[in-house]
């Protein structure tokens, strides 16, 4: 009992006790963390359609933009009648008679025939010329005016071409029934445009006379 005393005022009392007596294990008891409140869940960011379609290759919206191309250039038609121009240099056009749909254009390099009145407009509309020509448009052996008011034309129409002098018979004029510096008048008919296939024939033919009679003279043939 005393040495039980004795220990019992002793601070390191406890040290020396008994171990046979185990003293009650205490659980220590695991703080719990704070839960946290339960968030919104995050939703996928949505890409507008547009630019989602755009991104994915093959996509119906690839499909369906067709690229961007330039409208086909309209082919030029006949004019309606009573259509009134006014072309390079000053040449000025009437349409008198349009052409039928779908006839034939004068363009450059195409074989022309046409049936022509020329009028002097500062003679009283005195006539100096009329009948019916065939050339090559743009060959160079017209009248500059002239060339200009008949491209464009349709076969089956007939115009009014108005040249003024410059384009004309210039300065000098043609005597003895064009004076110098005339403006001109050309009521004009347009009844063939191609290639004339016949007048081709003839023409070679002529030119392989004409180069063998020049042979036969012993000069040189002139170009046809």
């Amino acid at each position: 009992m005393r040495a039980h005393a004795a220990l019992a005022g002793n601070r390191y009392a406890a040290l020396l006790e008994d171990d046979s007596e185990e003293a009650p294990k205490v659980r220590k008891r695991k703080k719990r963390k704070a839960a946290k409140p339960d968030a919104e869940p995050e939703l996928p960011k949505k890409r507008p359609r547009r630019a989602a379609r755009e991104a994915e290759p093959g996509s119906t919206a690839e499909a369906t933009q067709a690229p961007e191309s330039e409208a086909p250039e309209a082919k030029p038609g006949p004019l309606p009648t009573g259509t009134e121009k006014k072309l390079q240099g000053g040449v000025t056009i009437k349409v008198l008679r349009a052409a039928p749909e779908g006839a034939a254009i004068a363009a450059k390099g195409c074989e022309l025939r046409l049936i022509y009145e020329g009028r002097l407009p500062a003679k009283n509309d005195r006539r100096f010329d009329n009948g019916e020509i065939d050339f090559l448009l743009g060959d160079g052996s017209m009248l500059p005016g002239f060339v200009i008011g008949v491209t464009g034309m349709a076969v089956g129409e007939r115009r009014l071409i108005r040249i003024p002098w410059r384009l004309g018979y210039g300065k000098k004029g043609k005597k003895p029934k064009i004076p110098p510096m005339s403006d001109l008048d050309f009521e004009a008919s347009l009844t063939f445009c191609g290639v004339d296939w016949k007048q081709r024939e003839s023409k070679s033919d002529m030119s392989n006379k004409r180069r063998e009679a020049a042979k036969r003279r012993g000069k040189k043939p002139r170009p046809a």
